[in-house]
C-alpha cells in the first residue's frame, strides 16, 4: 500500500524512502520557483479615497487601486497601493495591501516591491520586468480548516508618462507542501502546490477551471531549460513512472496513494533532440524524452506539446500540439510517434480601427497544426521576448519597433 501524509508546518522532513508501503511526511514552505500559473491580466480601478485611515503614509507619487484578483473569498477586491521610497526612485519599490480588509493602512500591511526573476517573454513589448511583493498573508479570508495562505502579487505599473493608472497584476501561492520521495530507485522532492490560490491543497482536476498540482523534482539534478512537469491533481496519476490512485484528506494535509493495477506499453520520441508531452483522459500529462522508450499505461494518448532541444545546454523551441496526432499504447508493445514538423507558416492579422490604433497579431503554425510557443535559452542573460518587428512608412522611415509576443 502506498501512502503519503502531508503534515502541518513545522514537521521535520524524514530521510528519502521508497514509495512502496511507506508514509512520507511533508512540510509547508516556500516554493522553489515562481510558476505564476495565473497569467491573465485585469484592469484595476484607481481610487485615492479608498483608505479610510492611514492614507497619510503614502507619498504624493503613490497610486491606490482596487485589485480584483481571482482569489477565493476576495469578491469585493483588495485595496492596495504601490509607492516610491524616495523622489529619486525610478520604479515603485513599496507595496501596501489591506490584508485585514478594514480599509485602514497599517504598518504591517507594508511590503517590499522588487523586480521578479521571471523572464519578460509573456508580457507586452517594451515593458520592464514585473515587480513582486512576496509572502502576503491572506489568512483573513481563508476558510476554516484551510492551510497556510500566503501569496505573491506581481504587477507592472503604467509607464510614468501615461495619465492613467492601468496596471497588469496577477498572483500565485507563495508556498507549497514538500518532502522527499523515492520512486523506482530515483530520489525526488515532491511538491504539492496550491495552483488555484485558495489555501486548499485538495482541488482535483475536473472540479473547476483550476486545480492543484503535484511535481516531482530529481534530487541534485536541475532540469535544463524548463521546470519539471506540474501534473494536475487527479484521482489517478503517474508519479515517478508508477500508476497510482490519489485520495486527498484534511484539505491536502494527507494524501493517500495506492498502486493501480494497469498494463503498460511504451513509446519513444522520434529523435534525440525532441521531447514530447502526451495527454491521456485518464492519466493527464506525461513527458517522453529522446529515443529511449518510456513506459505508459495502455490507452489513447494525444500530443499536448513538444520541444525541440538546441545544441546549447537547455536551449529549446516549444510548440503547442498538434492534438490531432494520437497514438495507441498497447500492453507489452512499443508504439511509434510520428516525426513532428518544425517548418513554420506565419499568419499576421490586424485588429483595431483608425490610422494609429492598430494591433498586429502573429501566429506561426506547422503543417500539422502545432503552434509555435516560444524559444528559451538559459545561457542568455535575457529570454527572447518574441519575433522582432519593424514598421516603416512609404518614405522608408521606421515608425515603430517592437516584438510579436509568442502565442
Amino acid at each position: 500500500m502506498f501512502r503519503i501524509m502531508v503534515l502541518l508546518l513545522g514537521l521535520a522532513l524524514c530521510a528519502p524512502t521508497s514509495l512502496r508501503g511507506e508514509e512520507i511526511s511533508l512540510t509547508y514552505g516556500q516554493a522553489p520557483d515562481r510558476p505564476v500559473r495565473h497569467e491573465y491580466f485585469e484592469i484595476f480601478e484607481e481610487d485615492e479615497e479608498a483608505w479610510e485611515e492611514g492614507g497619510d503614509r503614502l507619498s504624493d507619487r503613490a497610486v491606490t487601486l482596487y485589485a480584483y484578483l481571482p482569489i477565493e473569498g476576495m469578491d469585493d477586491g483588495l485595496v492596495c497601493a504601490y509607492d516610491y521610497s524616495s523622489k529619486e526612485a525610478a520604479r515603485p519599490d513599496i507595496f501596501y495591501a489591506d490584508i485585514d480588509f478594514d480599509f485602514c493602512l497599517d504598518e504591517e500591511e507594508k511590503f517590499t516591491l522588487a523586480p521578479t526573476r521571471l523572464p519578460a517573454s509573456d508580457f507586452p513589448p517594451g515593458t520592464d520586468l514585473p515587480l513582486c511583493a512576496e509572502k502576503i498573508s491572506l489568512a483573513a479570508i481563508a476558510k476554516d480548516g484551510r492551510g497556510p495562505f500566503f501569496v505573491n502579487l506581481h504587477l507592472i505599473p503604467a509607464p510614468p508618462e501615461e495619465d492613467y493608472a492601468f496596471v497588469y497584476m496577477w498572483c500565485e501561492a507563495w508556498g507549497c507542501y514538500q518532502g522527499p520521495i523515492t520512486a523506482k530507485g530515483v530520489d525526488y522532492t515532491l511538491y504539492v502546490r496550491d495552483e488555484n490560490v485558495n489555501a486548499s491543497f485538495s482541488d482535483f482536476d475536473g472540479r473547476g477551471e483550476k486545480c492543484d498540482t503535484i511535481t516531482l523534482v530529481p534530487v541534485g539534478r536541475k532540469p535544463a531549460g524548463e521546470e519539471p512537469l506540474a501534473q494536475k491533481l487527479r484521482g489517478e496519476m503517474l508519479l515517478g513512472g508508477a500508476a497510482l490512485s490519489v485520495a486527498v484528506m484534511d484539505e491536502g494535509r494527507s494524501l493517500m496513494i495506492d498502486p493501480v493495477a494497469v498494463e503498460f506499453g511504451e513509446t519513444a520520441a522520434p529523435a534525440e533532440d525532441i521531447e514530447v508531452t502526451l495527454a491521456s483522459d485518464r492519466w493527464g500529462l506525461s513527458i517522453v524524452k529522446g529515443v529511449a522508450p518510456t513506459a505508459l499505461p495502455v490507452g489513447t494518448w494525444t500530443v499536448n506539446s513538444f520541444r525541440r532541444m538546441g545544441t546549447e545546454g537547455g536551449a529549446f523551441c516549444k510548440f503547442l500540439g498538434p492534438e490531432s496526432i494520437a497514438i495507441e499504447i498497447k500492453a507489452g508493445k512499443t508504439a511509434a510517434l510520428p516525426t513532428l514538423e518544425t517548418d513554420l507558416t506565419p499568419v499576421v492579422t490586424t485588429r483595431g480601427k483608425g490610422k494609429k490604433k492598430r494591433t498586429l497579431s502573429l501566429v506561426m503554425t506547422t503543417s500539422q497544426g502545432a503552434t509555435f510557443k516560444d524559444y528559451k535559452n538559459p545561457a542568455l542573460a535575457d529570454s527572447l521576448p518574441g519575433v522582432p518587428v519593424k514598421i516603416t512608412n512609404k518614405a522608408g522611415k521606421t515608425v515603430a519597433r517592437g516584438h510579436f509576443t509568442f502565442q
